[in-house]
């Protein structure tokens, strides 16, 4: 090959993976939004808003939720803001780890904590959209400390997810600890 067709043939080879490299990345950040079997969509199946609803132990590569860890009790909370602010409110000991994860419609993560945010052996948290925390804030005593942990949630839809690993006790104790948590919506703000 001599020279004047090495060049163009570089070119097309340059434009088409650049072109690839696009269409790549374009169809990774569209799928979770077009996705019919998103993880939204099988919580919104199972479970009704402002309900824990558990999930099922994790013993084989069949499950619902790929790559959990089978020691772990896990449960989920949908929630929809339009209905009013969600409480959950969780009894934490120290004989199991507790994370709580937030998730919007979509899926993505947006916020988490643990146990450690908790107060006398309490872990009350209560997830509102932006005009929601307005409205609560409005009404705080200027002098009165909050004792809740107050999340803003970037979609009115999601859901909310509980894992609690047991320090010591097995599943069977992670499960009994797991029974302590609830959410609820208040619609009375």
């Amino acid at each position: 090959m001599t020279r004047d067709r090495i060049v163009p043939a570089l070119l097309w080879a340059v434009a088409i993976l650049f072109v690839g490299a696009i269409v790549h990345i374009v169809s990774i950040l569209i799928l979770p939004g077009i996705a019919p079997n998103d993880a939204f969509t099988r919580v919104a199946a199972a479970s009704v808003p402002g309900t824990v609803q558990f999930l099922p132990r994790a013993v084989s590569r069949q499950n619902s939720v790929p790559f959990r860890d089978p020691a772990v009790a896990s449960a989920i909370c949908r929630y929809d803001l339009q209905q009013g602010p969600l409480r959950i409110v969780a009894v934490v000991t120290d004989s199991a780890f507790v994370a709580v994860s937030f998730h919007t419609r979509f899926g993505l993560p947006f916020y988490g904590l643990s146990d450690r945010a908790s107060d006398d052996g309490k872990l009350e948290v209560v997830l509102l959209s932006a005009s929601q925390l307005d409205k609560v804030e409005a009404g705080d005593s200027e002098d009165g400390p909050v004792r809740e942990v107050r999340v803003t949630s970037p979609t009115t839809e999601g859901f909310v997810q509980f894992d609690i690993l047991p320090r010591v006790g097995g599943y069977p104790a992670a499960e009994q600890a797991l029974k302590s948590v609830s959410c609820k919506i208040e619609r009375n703000l």
